[in-house]
């Protein structure tokens, strides 16, 4: 049973290790595209094209940060999909009671809401931000670190927070075990 365990955490860790990387290397090609050519022609193409999308941008950086915004906003359809990957191997160690689970539940859908709801639904300007969103702004290696880092932030959420209403199907239905 342990030896079972321990294979199921490191399928997840690989999985977990897996579509990070798979996630973040859009974030890195839009990167290395924009600073090999700044005028690329399919970065001003997905630019117009969600032109009307509210995105996170720089006036520092306005293409590239509009089509890293962009992208980011695939991050809860990928933290899903890495769930359905990733469901099978996922074991629950202790048990939480059903109202446990559900407070865990619901708090983590209230924290996914803010955190998603801005970046997805909002336009914001860093360049008129605190200072440290400033600072980012100004600097396009951090750039590239705060979109992955928002990309692999809302992915994670939505993995855990999906997660979450699965093990409470799971407790309540009596098939945790």
């Amino acid at each position: 049973m342990c030896n079972q365990m321990q294979k199921g955490h490191e399928t997840t860790s690989k999985i977990f290790y897996l579509f990070l990387i798979i996630g973040l290397v859009p974030c890195f090609v839009v990167f290395f595209l924009y600073k090999l050519n700044p005028d690329s022609s399919f970065l001003y193409t997905v630019a117009d094209f969600a032109e009307s999308i509210p995105a996170i941008t720089s006036m520092s950086n306005q293409l590239m940060t509009k089509v890293m915004s962009i992208y980011c906003k695939t991050a809860p359809l990928f933290g899903g999909m890495w769930f359905l990957f990733s469901v099978r191997t996922t074991i629950v160690h202790n048990v939480p009671s059903k109202l446990t689970a559900i407070k865990s539940a619901v708090g983590l859908s209230v924290v996914l809401f803010f955190i998603v709801y801005i970046p997805l639904f909002f336009n914001h300007e860093l360049t008129t931000s605190g200072r440290l969103l400033r600072l980012i702004s100004d600097n396009d290696i951090l750039l590239l670190f705060f979109y992955a880092s928002l990309y692999a932030g809302i992915s994670m959420f939505t993995y855990i927070t999906i997660l979450s209403y699965y093990l409470i199907y799971k407790i309540i239905t009596g098939k945790h075990c």
